[in-house]
């Protein structure tokens, strides 16, 4: 009688799966498939792994924003508005292009922390829109002056109603 390459394994999850065992020496083939039953099928696994991975990018990504919001009030910027999930984006995305715009021309040496106040900070203390900080992430740090001076704040604080 031969020995079978193919197992339907019932794993401790309670799903049960067809193994095909064929490429181990057949002396191995059933220790292989009684361990696989004290595992979760894969299925099972990849949800778990999914789960654990997305708990630890929260986790890190919590800590980020803590740090972030820590360093903004520091700084004295304003809160941003928008939903949670664009204000928690926007308030990284604006501490990594503030802290690297501060490692690039004041610690890199080409400005000193009272012009990086007066061309970064003051104008970015205006932009309070989460939006804003989400859709110029990309900048450059040699825009990032340009683009706070114009950034368009001023403009969206008028109304629009006709007074008359």
């Amino acid at each position: 009688m031969a020995i079978a390459s193919e197992y339907d394994v019932t794993h401790k999850c309670g799903h049960t799966q067809k193994h095909d065992l064929s490429s181990l020496p057949a002396g191995d083939r059933q220790g292989r498939a009684s361990w696989l039953a004290t595992t979760d099928c894969t299925s099972c696994f990849i949800t778990k792994k999914k789960r654990a991975n997305t708990r630890q990018r929260n986790k890190q990504r919590d800590g980020e924003v803590q740090a972030a919001l820590e360093d903004a009030e520091r700084d004295g910027l304003p809160p941003l508005a928008g939903t949670a999930k664009q204000t928690d984006w926007a308030v990284r995305i604006r501490h990594d292009l503030l802290r690297d715009a501060y490692d690039q021309l004041v610690a890199g040496g080409g400005m000193t922390e009272a012009d990086y106040t007066t061309a970064i900070l003051e104008p970015a203390r205006l932009v309070g829109r989460a939006g804003w900080w989400i859709d110029n992430r990309h900048t450059e740090v040699a825009d990032l002056v340009e683009i706070l001076a114009d950034s368009g704040q001023a403009a969206e604080a008028v109304t629009n109603e006709n007074p008359f």
